[in-house]
């Protein structure tokens, strides 16, 4: 019961009274369900008792009305004087009235009538009309019978005169009635306790007990026949009623009500529920205060250590530790007491391992960053010095001599550090051979850097071994006058930023600056853009015009895309394509430039202007094995003839994996698609790979070209790769054309195609319409002059 009952941040004094309460709560509550329903069901058989007993005692008053008024009539149908009245009716009417009015009179009648042989009235009391029995032997019994007259309901009885009392011929027919408002007079209502209506269809009534202001309301309430007593509600309460027949009567059901208000019928059983539920509040008031103060004697105690073990919990210092007369209150005091110093024990253990390294002894990482950002709050320091240090090549020294040594090269390290730093430096081991140092003092974060090299010039000996020690060194600053807003996160960020960009450049020490932070929030937008970068339509596909040599005309254009950024404008290709390559989205973006390089030749064949299209590839696309059914599906789609679609890739690309490049652009190649090798002369390639890939042209890269006219050196470099390709059957286009000496040499050394900003620059479709369609003989003459 207790588990039962026991609620969350309670004390036991709570749970035992709530216990003790529970108990009288379910036993009281139970003893009230039963008794209630014990009393309850006993006053509704008292009830129904009484109901039979009254309607019984009614019935019988109402049979014993009907028999003596049928006797008394009988015995006066067979006087001699009345059977001459009723023969001498025609001729002395009066004479039977008045012996009529005389007989009703001694048997207690109100009405009477006399109905002739053929059913014809030979005389009736005023006002009661007898024409509606149609059948007057119906009265003619000892029963409950009933005749409506309008809306009166009358106890009716007939009998018939004879000439003999065996003749079959009836002369006429008696009839007496009484009232139904008679029978049930002041005593006959007070048989009963209950409240007595006759009614008429379960809708009007007759004759009832009730205040006229109660039976215009049972008037309107539905009632039932139902066996059983049935309720209705009215304005005064709510009553019980039974409804049954009594007599018979035709087209009329009369029926007898006998009802009582609810309260009227259980005021016995109500009072004593009241009374059982004002012994049981006593009884509940009393055991709860005994159980108050059974639970403060067992509680009062506990109480004691309760507060102790709050002070404990505080981190408070406790010596005393409460005593008392019971056995189980000492132990669980003694228990307390060994249980703080078994926690402060612990306590002192967990602080080690939580904030200290177990190997060298000093902070950890979670303690150095809980030390920085306490320095941050406390604006004591103008600026403060962050670096973290690595330990070169670590895993040769524990390759070499063992990782043991590794773990006492770690101390070693560690102990030279906090004996050079010890008060002026807060230093920290951040992981494996990595350490942190703080520092408030220096002047600049460069003499920082420099004396933490200081500090590992001399060797350190590990096993009998000498061991010159190499670290790397990643800083960064904080001045509170322009850093306010930088946290302890951010601060280690750089720091390990710098560390890392120092390991990749082999140098010892490095400073932080936000050009060596390659993975900025701009760059992870970027990614993250990059996925919707097609369907976003953000990208543009631009031309730049290459200049045939031989016949100066404009024959090919270079494809290019450009991403003009809502919020951020122009992004250069440079730094969105390798990032498009990073994340697979450069698979879409190629596509997109394919079909819309084809789209815009189909547009500008229509003008009269048929020129290839070049479009840049990438190591990505060579890869995926759909790529040249996807090529040809486009191709198809827009009616373009292969040989007008150039695909330009560069030599790294094809020489990141040799063989499904090959695979690719041979299965390009012999669909008619011409492949380009760009900024060739700048990537790694061999003659041999060279001479096995289906290539149609190369492009002599641009840092060959921007200063050939001034550099004899570019000039050889431009001159031996044209010659190597025309050597091997191969176009040459020459980027970075960008004046006309260069395009002069060109010429002369026998390069096929020129491309650079001296002919044009890129142009979106539609300033590429109006030069190629403009501008194309005023470059030619131009040429041709110069």
């Amino acid at each position: 019961m207790t588990r039962f009952f026991s609620f969350p941040e309670t004390s036991l004094r709570i749970k035992l009274l709530a216990s003790f309460f529970a108990i009288v709560l379910v036993v009281i509550t139970s003893t009230l369900y039963f008794v209630k329903f014990a009393v309850f069901s006993h006053s509704e058989k008292l009830l129904m008792q009484n109901t039979k007993v009254s309607s019984a005692l009614i019935t019988e008053h109402l049979n014993d009305a009907a028999r003596v008024l049928f006797k008394s009539a009988n015995t006066l149908s067979g006087d001699f004087s009345t059977k001459q009245l009723v023969l001498d009716s025609a001729n002395d009417v009066k004479s039977l009235d008045l012996a009529m009015e005389n007989f009703t009179t001694r048997f207690s009648a109100t009405h009477y009538g006399v109905i002739g042989q053929q059913g014809e009235l030979i005389s009736a009391t005023r006002g009661f009309d007898i024409s509606t029995i149609n059948n007057p032997n119906r009265f003619a019994n000892d029963a409950i019978t009933w005749h409506v007259n309008n809306n009166d309901v009358f106890l009716t009885k007939s009998v018939a005169i004879k000439n003999t009392p065996r003749s079959r011929n009836v002369m006429a027919w008696l009839v007496f009635a009484i009232p139904a408002e008679a029978l049930f007079n002041d005593e006959m209502m007070q048989l009963t306790q209950l409240d007595v209506s006759l009614i008429k269809n379960n809708k009007d009534i007759i004759r009832s007990s009730y205040d006229i202001e109660i039976v215009e309301q049972i008037v309107n309430s539905p009632l039932t026949n139902a066996i059983g007593i049935q309720n209705f509600d009215l304005d005064t309460g709510h009553y019980l009623y039974t409804l049954e027949s009594v007599g018979e009567a035709v087209n009329a059901d009369i029926s007898l009500m006998l009802s009582t208000a609810e309260e009227d019928a259980y005021f016995s059983y109500n009072n004593l529920i009241t009374q059982l539920i004002g012994l049981l509040v006593f009884i509940s008031i009393f055991v709860l205060v005994l159980a108050i103060y059974l639970a403060r004697n067992i509680s009062l105690p506990i109480d004691n250590l309760i507060h102790i073990t709050d002070k404990i919990g505080k981190g408070l210092d406790v010596h005393d530790f409460p005593s008392s007369d019971t056995k189980e209150v000492n132990t669980l005091s003694h228990a307390v007491s060994n249980m703080h110093e078994g926690m402060l024990a612990r306590q002192e253990q967990i602080n080690r391992l939580a904030f200290y390294d177990n190997l060298t002894e000093l902070p950890n990482r979670v303690r150095f960053i809980q030390y920085l950002d306490e320095q941050l709050k406390s604006n004591k320091h103008t600026s403060i010095f962050l670096a973290l240090v690595d330990i070169s090549r670590f895993k040769e020294v524990n390759d070499a001599i063992g990782h043991e040594a590794g773990d006492e090269l770690l101390k070693l390290v560690s102990k030279r550090l906090n004996s050079r730093y010890k008060n002026d430096m807060f230093v920290a081991r951040m992981g494996s051979n990595e350490f942190a140092l703080l520092n408030f003092d220096f002047d600049s974060l460069s003499e920082f850097m420099a004396d933490i090299q200081q500090s590992f010039k001399h060797v350190f000996c590990v096993n009998n071994v000498s061991l010159n020690i190499d670290i790397n060194i990643g800083a960064t600053s904080f001045y509170y006058d322009t850093d306010k807003n930088n946290g302890s996160a951010n601060l280690l960020l750089q720091a390990d930023i710098a560390l890392q960009a120092c390991k990749n450049k082999h140098s010892a020490c490095l400073e932080y600056s936000s050009e060596l932070n390659t993975f900025s929030v701009e760059r992870l937008q970027t990614l993250s853009e990059l996925k919707d970068i097609v369907s976003s339509n953000q990208l543009s596909l631009y031309f730049q015009p290459k200049l045939c040599l031989a016949s100066k005309e404009i024959t090919n254009v270079e494809c290019l895309a450009r991403w003009i950024h809502p919020d951020r404008g122009f992004i250069p290709p440079d730094d969105f394509i390798p990032l498009a390559e990073q994340s697979g989205a450069i698979r879409q973006i190629t596509q997109w430039a394919i079909e819309t390089a084809i789209c815009q030749h189909r547009d500008w064949y229509k003008q009269g202007m048929d020129l290839k299209m070049a479009v840049n590839i990438s190591a990505i696309d060579l890869a995926d094995p759909d790529f040249a059914k996807i090529v040809v599906g486009l191709l198809t789609k827009h009616h373009v003839e292969p040989h007008k679609l150039i695909l330009e890739v560069t030599e790294s690309a094809v020489m990141s994996d040799t063989e499904v490049a090959l695979q690719t652009l041979n299965l390009l190649s012999k669909i008619g698609i011409g492949i380009s090798i760009d900024d060739f002369g700048t990537g790694f390639s061999s003659m041999a790979q060279l001479k096995k890939l289906p290539v149609n042209e190369l492009k002599i890269d641009k840092a060959f070209v921007l200063e050939m006219a001034t550099s004899v050196d570019d000039q050889a470099m431009v001159k031996t790769l044209i010659s190597l390709a025309n050597n091997l059957g191969l176009h040459t286009v020459a980027e970075g054309v960008e004046d006309l000496a260069a395009l002069n040499l060109l010429e002369e050394m026998g390069c096929t195609y020129a491309q650079g900003y001296f002919i044009s620059r890129p142009m979106p479709p539609s300033d590429a319409s109006k030069w190629l369609l403009q501008k194309t003989r005023d470059v030619t003459k131009a040429c041709h002059e110069a």
